[in-house]
């Protein structure tokens, strides 16, 4: 049984590489992983030929200025099974890039994909603009990151969608169907969103 303390590091390979364990692995303490490119052999793996009892903290590194783009996956474990799951990853920031892992019977996969896009504002008619034209368009700031579209809401409540709900937009203006009710307050809700999810 290979049991790493509360104090230790398990770092395999050597920038990066390969560490196998031909026994139960216990982690208590950190398993430090080195990414440097997207084929074995250019990021580090743990192969345990026993059970994999994980817990602690994982921490990922880049290395060999090597930097991730959206749908990069990394298998950085594997094992005759899974226990467990680590309490704590620290990943490095890369702009655009959120991370996520994956935890699979008998291994476990690091994943980069689009951070999720900033959120917008009504840019025509402003916010609390009165005297409105009821045929008036919809403008809004693009978001910043990855975007697809805008989920667009219209109601006469706050978060109201009875004039129009959760309709996909690509662009960044809309011409609502028919004129919007007369002498009345209306509310818009725009949510950007990518393959990752919503703002």
């Amino acid at each position: 049984i290979l049991s790493n303390s509360t104090t230790g590091t398990v770092a395999p390979g050597t920038s990066p590489g390969t560490l196998t364990v031909d026994s139960v692995f216990s982690n208590f303490g950190t398993v430090q992983i080195e990414l440097g490119g997207t084929n074995p052999g250019q990021y580090d793996t743990l192969a345990v030929t026993g059970v994999a009892n994980l817990g602690a903290t994982l921490q990922v590194t880049l290395v060999n200025g090597f930097v991730p783009v959206s749908g990069n996956a990394f298998i950085i474990l594997t094992a005759d099974s899974i226990a467990d799951q680590f309490a704590a990853v620290n990943y490095p920031s890369v702009p655009g890039i959120a991370w996520t892992i994956t935890y699979l019977a008998t291994s476990v996969r690091i994943n980069a994909q689009d951070a999720l896009p900033s959120c917008t504002n009504l840019t025509t008619p402003v916010n609390g603009a009165t005297d409105v034209a009821v045929t008036t368009d919809l403008t809004w700031a693009p978001a910043t990151g990855v975007v697809i579209g805008y989920h667009l809401n219209i109601g006469t409540t706050p978060g109201g969608t009875e004039i129009l709900e959760n309709f996909d937009v690509l662009v960044t203006t809309y011409d609502p169907p028919g004129n919007l009710p007369f002498a009345t307050t209306i509310y818009v809700t725009i949510i950007p969103f990518n393959a990752t999810g919503d703002a």
